[in-house]
């Protein structure tokens, strides 16, 4: 793995987060000894990594206009802060989304389980993982390219009663297939191809094959990863 990092560092280096969807944590509520939306953060944070969706987090006492703008939907999850100056609720109705700027879905209260299924018409647009719940995705952007952090979390799980912290043998990944990612993409933007690579061996690795759908998307498969493959999306 180390020597996977050293011989793509141009994954990583200069390479900045680029989810469309951004979750807003809850400092400032902290700051005045709210827990409450940490735990309405918690729990829709879960379930939007369960469902696959790709998100970045931004502690709301920082977060600046400039990384709200360039997303199309941010959840706030503490009811006393501020309406956030690009919030699509304070633009023109008849203006286009990149104008309006991102859609705001508010979690004022604890939220029942199924709070994301009943977004999905805000989420649509949102980078996604489809099928194998155990992989989590990230998206990392650089100067003609966008990149697709996969990491698969399924492995054969130890007895409960078993002292562990003895070795990588202890670790005993499985394999999943078909990971489907649905790839967002900004206007004007042209996914030229998408390579496979991995540090990991028996894995799909290389060109794949792409699914064009709306002009704002993408989509791909990855035939078979283990632990972790990084998805080069060439920009036109």
């Amino acid at each position: 793995y180390f020597r996977f990092a050293r011989e793509h560092r141009d994954f990583y280096e200069g390479a900045q987060p680029a989810a469309e969807l951004l979750l807003l944590y809850p400092r400032n509520a902290v700051r005045r000894g709210d827990l409450e939306p940490v735990a309405r953060f918690k729990t829709i944070g879960k379930r939007l990594a369960a469902e696959g969706y790709v998100f970045d987090i931004v502690p709301d006492d920082i977060v600046t206009d400039a990384q709200v703008a360039d997303r199309r939907t941010v959840v706030s999850f503490d009811a006393g802060r501020a309406d956030l100056r690009s919030a699509s609720s304070a633009k023109p109705k008849g203006e286009s989304r990149a104008q309006r700027g991102p859609t705001t879905l508010r979690v004022e209260a604890t939220p029942a389980d199924d709070l994301v299924t009943k977004w999905t018409k805000d989420l649509a647009s949102v980078t996604r993982r489809e099928g194998a719940p155990t992989v989590v995705a990230s998206l990392l952007t650089q100067p003609k390219r966008k990149l697709v952090h996969l990491v698969n979390y399924n492995r054969e799980e130890p007895p409960k009663a078993r002292n562990m912290g003895s070795g990588p043998h202890e670790e005993k990944p499985l394999a999943v297939e078909k990971v489907r990612v649905q790839l967002a993409l900004s206007p004007g933007e042209k996914v030229r191809a998408v390579r496979l690579f991995s540090p990991d061996a028996d894995v799909s690795q290389g060109p794949v094959t792409l699914t064009r759908g709306r002009s704002d998307e993408v989509s791909f498969t990855v035939p078979r990863m283990l632990i972790y493959t990084v998805a080069v999306a060439e920009l036109e």
